[in-house]
């Protein structure tokens, strides 16, 4: 219980700050601080939800089974991937066009098309859920589609919040649903010990009330949905710039995702369930990586023709390739070091993967850095290529090396796919952008691959905590000056300037 007691005051914290920042919202708009308000509404609008996850995770390896675990992680893997397919990734398409117009009828032909689309996908995929039933038996079937529908119309319903401009609606929905999901995760699966149909409950309901809340007080569905009215051009519109993004979306999804049954055919669940609660741990770094990206992006746009645009780029390049050597070291070590305090013994086996996969998200987040290049020169068709090789490499590294090494053949695949790609694109942006690699972040880098090895050989807890002081303060010294004083300052309490 004081576990639960732990999270509850945590996460209360965490919610009270947010809705603070939402609170003044408005004055960071008429600041530099507007890069902070990007980070804020796009780290908690859209990331909230995979914040919630990895803080409930340690809670789930505490009342859910390793085997049954590892079923629901395959589970929401179906979901989020059939989420592009029933969506057709018109949230995305929805918020594009919404964005340019401040036309009420406009905004209800494309809202109400949107809904109907949905809707219309939504039934087929239940009528196929009723077949398939009836001709095998699938375990929480029902829940599993009940889950992609709600999820599907909870996509739609945040996308055109933002859309209309209610950006400060945006983060709440994802603050509420992150918040409903943690108090229902506590009664049905600790409490009510329903296991991974509690979860799916949970899920559920969380995204349910969290729109219905947003809606009691904003009202869209009301003011801009309409079953009359059909606009077959603004529905093909949208599909034309919604259907790209689709296919982009499930090339991620192979490159991300597709390993998880690779371990689950060749392994089996109880394995899958271990690599499923490592990769919620690594995962932290990728969504560090994607609020970085999406702050930054806006940065890159309206920096891209500037004279000294090669310098820019390089200078935050440079900083970003320090930042995330440091955050993968420090994170391993920390993690390492409390990891049987915030896993259930059944999983800590899995701390094995963790140096990697962290490694594998660092690649990746380098490799976003490069599709600005792209959209900066407003050819994102061109990024398709390096997407759809890095996720032959991916299959192909699955089959092969799963078969010589288990689980870790499907990390190195990973690996090797984020870095063909990450290649792919530093070499095809070059006509977009060049980029100065400095030493400091080729010796960053490399010092990376050499704490792998000392991640492995250190054992003793004292030791690993005496090597993570002396890694925080190399870090400390080589960083920038400015941040380096700052931190000091908060540290130290004002006595440094």
């Amino acid at each position: 219980m004081q576990l639960i007691g732990g999270y509850s005051k945590f996460y209360g914290y965490f919610c009270i700050i947010f809705l603070k920042y939402c609170d003044v919202m408005n004055q960071l708009k008429s600041r530099s601080g507007k890069f902070l308000n990007d980070m804020l509404v796009y780290g908690v609008g859209t990331l909230g939800s995979k914040l919630i996850t990895f803080l409930l995770v340690p809670l789930y390896t505490f009342f859910v089974p390793v085997a049954e675990y590892g079923y629901y992680d395959l589970c929401l893997t179906v979901i989020l991937v059939a989420l592009s397919v029933v969506c057709l990734q018109m949230n995305d398409g929805g918020f594009r066009f919404l964005v340019d117009t401040t036309d009420n009828s406009l905004r209800t032909k494309i809202i109400s098309t949107i809904y109907k689309v949905v809707m219309c996908n939504s039934a087929v995929v239940l009528g196929i859920a009723l077949i398939v039933s009836m001709l095998t038996e699938i375990a929480c079937v029902w829940l599993i589609v009940t889950m992609l529908v709600v999820m599907a119309f909870y996509e739609i319903a945040i996308s055109t919040y933002r859309g209309l401009g209610y950006t400060k609606y945006y983060a709440l929905a994802g603050i509420i649903s992150s918040a409903v999901l943690f108090i229902f995760s506590l009664l049905l699966v600790v409490w009510l010990k329903m296991g991974i149909e509690g979860i799916f409950l949970s899920n559920i309901f969380a995204r349910v009330i969290s729109i219905a809340c947003i809606e009691l007080k904003l009202k869209v569905i009301n003011r801009y949905f309409s079953f009359g009215v059909t606009d077959i051009k603004a529905g093909r519109q949208i599909l034309l710039y919604s259907l790209p993004l689709m296919i982009n979306g499930l090339c991620w999804w192979v490159i991300s995702s597709s390993n998880k049954f690779f371990i689950e055919y060749y392994i089996g669940l109880e394995e899958n369930g271990q690599y499923a609660v490592v990769l919620k741990f690594a995962t932290i770094l990728q969504i560090i990586s994607v609020i970085f990206y999406q702050a930054w992006q806006e940065n890159a746009l309206l920096q891209y023709n500037s004279p000294d645009r090669n310098t820019f780029f390089s200078s935050i390049f440079n900083n970003y390739i320090y930042a995330m050597s440091a955050l993968v070291v420090v994170f391993c070590f920390v993690l390492k070091i409390c990891y049987q305090w915030i896993v259930n013994c059944d999983y800590q086996q899995s701390v094995v993967y963790l140096y990697p996969l962290a490694f594998s998200s660092m690649v990746y987040a380098v490799s976003t850095f490069f599709d600005l290049g792209y959209q900066c020169s407003r050819r994102t068709a061109r990024s398709m290529p390096s997407i759809m090789l890095a996720g032959v490499v991916s299959v192909l590294g699955n089959v092969v090396l799963i078969s010589y090494f288990g689980t870790f053949g499907i990390v190195a695949s990973s690996i090797l796919s984020y870095s063909v790609l990450l290649v792919y694109r530093a070499i095809d942006t070059r006509k977009y952008f060049k980029i100065s690699i400095s030493l400091k972040s080729w010796i960053a880098f490399m010092l990376v691959v050499v704490n792998g090895v000392l991640f492995y050989t250190i054992d003793s807890i004292i030791l690993q905590a005496g090597y993570l002081v002396i890694v925080i303060a190399v870090v400390l010294l080589f960083m920038p000056e400015v941040l380096r004083q700052k931190i000091l300052s908060r540290v130290l309490g004002g006595k440094r300037a």
